[in-house]
């Protein structure tokens, strides 16, 4: 049996069986991992948190013939428990663990990804919860490139609607695409630095409607 160690971020847990939990580990080198942690002991805190959403740690695991990894042990480098006190801001920190885990594969190195994903985290303990999770979400589309500019994807005609990360003029838009300020999506696409996205006017509005788009 194969034993490896990795940095990860819990993106989802199931509770199976008793005292056994599955969880959905996001890795730089390997991608989404499926792991399994057996005879977890409410008296083993650093096990409990590590097998939490929203956990980055640093994890040892055993790899058999299934696909489904063992958990074998782990330190915990950073829990967020700054994110997991205010609504908002977990709220936020899910939806942005949830598009990972739609869209990231096994054996897919993300080392870019993981390291925006653990930088806006962080960054969600005091920043705007808004403006970080519709820049997230733009930044992994273009990330994946799925992240369409410019005009229509179908035509040469302006685009007017969007679904997804593509484009569309009104003529092509597909049930379920919607009207949101496309100049605004190409702005946070580029932008570099926290302090410029935090003065970029995202409403409500087009919060909601672009991350519910993405879900």
């Amino acid at each position: 049996m194969k034993e490896f160690e990795t940095d990860g971020i819990v993106l989802n847990r199931f509770d199976f069986r008793e005292k056994e939990r599955i969880l959905h580990l996001f890795t730089p080198e390997h991608g989404v991992l499926h792991v399994i942690a057996k005879k977890l002991s409410p008296k083993n805190l650093t096990h409990a948190s590590l097998t939490s959403p929203l956990t980055r740690g640093r994890y040892h695991v055993l790899q058999g013939r299934s696909d489904l990894l063992k958990f074998k042990d782990g330190t915990v480098d950073e829990m967020h428990l700054g994110v997991r006190g205010d609504y908002d801001r977990l709220e936020a920190a899910l939806g942005m663990l949830r598009l990972v885990n739609k869209t990231q594969l096994p054996d897919k190195p993300a080392p870019q990804l993981y390291h925006l994903l653990r930088i806006y985290l962080k960054a969600l303990e005091v920043g705007s919860a808004r403006h970080l999770h519709t820049s997230f979400a733009i930044k992994l589309l273009k990330h994946d490139g799925m992240l369409s500019e410019g005009g229509c994807g179908h035509c040469e005609l302006e685009a007017s609607r969007w679904m997804q990360g593509e484009r569309f003029c009104k003529r092509h838009a597909p049930a379920g695409s919607i009207g949101i300020d496309l100049a605004l999506v190409d702005a946070i696409a580029g932008v570099r630095k926290l302090s410029d996205l935090y003065a970029m006017p995202i409403s409500e509005s087009f919060y909601r409607e672009m991350i519910s788009n993405l879900e």
